[in-house]
């Protein structure tokens, strides 16, 4: 009898335990992976004038980083720039002659992106905002205003108006502008209000 009912016990904890691994809640992408851009960015060299719109996935919940930049603030993952800064510090680790050594394109990237969150991460401050995220440093550099760029195609990103900071976008527009054998610029826009400036897209 205690044979059968030590089995019953035994069964039920089991099924019970994997349930809870089953539901058990674990970090989402955007939290951790650098996602692919929503959109394919056009081919630089051509004349352009073109707009997208990207979507902003991430909300900021504890443990992430509060950026200020003119008319807006953004919300980034403290989890996805450490682990972007961990794939860049490996590609580092292989150095030869002090120079870090990338074998393949998507290395090349990572080691820039990680560079970046790096400097981003350098900005931290002590103090936190009302979601949980530590303030930072400003103004910031442009490495660092690319990386935001980098975040906002892939909508890993959240931002408010300054004006108005109780109310998260869904959406922001990017627009590609080029001009043929000249440069091209993109530039991020919420309604009237510019996230991101004009930056360098591509230069002849």
């Amino acid at each position: 009898m205690n044979i059968k009912l030590g089995f019953i016990v035994f069964f039920i904890v089991f099924q019970y335990s994997s349930l809870s691994a089953e539901i058990r809640p674990s970090l989402t992408n955007e939290e951790m992976i650098l996602l692919k851009p929503q959109i394919e960015s056009p081919k630089s060299g051509i004349t352009i004038d073109k707009e997208f719109n990207l979507t902003l996935n991430y909300f900021p919940k504890g443990n992430c980083l509060a950026i200020k930049h003119d008319y807006v603030t953004f919300f980034i993952s403290k989890k996805l720039l450490l682990n972007m800064k961990s794939k860049s510090d490996e590609i580092k680790n292989r150095k030869t002659d002090n120079i870090a050594k990338w074998k393949t394109e998507s290395e090349r990237l990572n080691l820039i992106l990680g560079n970046r969150a790096s400097l981003l991460l350098k900005e931290e401050q002590s103090t936190f905002n009302k979601y949980g995220c530590n303030n930072t440093n400003s103004p910031i550099s442009s490495e660092i205003i690319y990386l935001i760029s980098r975040l906002l195609s892939s909508g890993q990103i959240s931002l408010v108006k300054n004006e108005n900071p109780d109310i998260f976008l869904k959406q922001v527009t990017v627009t590609y502008t080029g001009h043929e054998g000249v440069f091209g610029t993109i530039s991020y826009y919420s309604g009237n209000i510019p996230v991101i400036g004009m930056m360098s897209w591509w230069v002849s």
